[in-house]
């Protein structure tokens, strides 16, 4: 019996010093990049292009120009410009697929989502909708599980939406009439669906 008090003291012990020692280097972490807030944001699913794979609590930092995702050991997973976010989108998980991009569908998979599934705990997803430096549309997806999966991806969403800057107008874009992605004005051909836009 002595043992395994002595045990889960010594666990305990290890559990506190390293939690003290993530929360040391989030702080040097937030000095080093100049945040002004950070909230958790669920589970990374897909979206980041330098993020490969999942990764589970995450902490998005606000600073001055970026969004920026880390894991839960500080592993920066990527970063998004504030003024670059279209807008902040929460749905059930099951749902969500309606309104991401046909290159994110293909990227995770259309069944990973939309398979009916029976669920045996409340799953609901956070994706934001954002334009890449190539103008190209990229849907980032966090994922809230558990009694309060809503609550909880909703509160994160409000968050992070009054941080949301308003990018500088663009005049050389515009969305395309058949696959509402974003194009050059002056294009003939959309490049992603490649309609004729002088037909349109």
């Amino acid at each position: 019996m002595y043992e395994i008090l002595t045990l889960i003291v010594i666990f305990l012990v290890l559990a506190v010093v390293w939690g003290i020692n993530v929360a040391k280097k989030s702080e040097k972490r937030d000095k080093e990049i100049g945040a002004i807030d950070d909230c958790p944001i669920g589970k990374f699913i897909a979206g980041l292009p330098c993020a490969d794979e999942p990764a589970t609590d995450v902490d998005c930092v606000i600073t001055k120009n970026h969004f920026v995702f880390f894991s839960e050991t500080n592993k920066e997973l990527g970063k998004i410009p504030r003024n670059s976010i279209n807008q902040i989108i929460v749905d059930d998980k099951t749902k969500i697929t309606q309104r991401l991009t046909v290159t994110r569908m293909l990227t995770l998979g259309i069944f990973s989502l939309a398979a009916p599934k029976r669920k045996t705990f409340i799953e609901f997803c956070l994706v934001i909708d954002w334009q890449d430096n190539r103008g190209i549309r990229q849907n980032t997806i966090f994922e809230f599980t558990g009694d309060d999966a809503n609550k909880n991806a909703n509160r994160t969403a409000n968050y992070l939406q009054k941080y949301i800057t308003v990018a500088q107008a663009l005049d050389d874009v515009k969305t395309c009439p058949y696959c509402a992605e974003t194009i050059k004005k002056a294009a003939k051909v959309c490049r992603f669906c490649n309609r004729d836009l002088e037909t349109a």
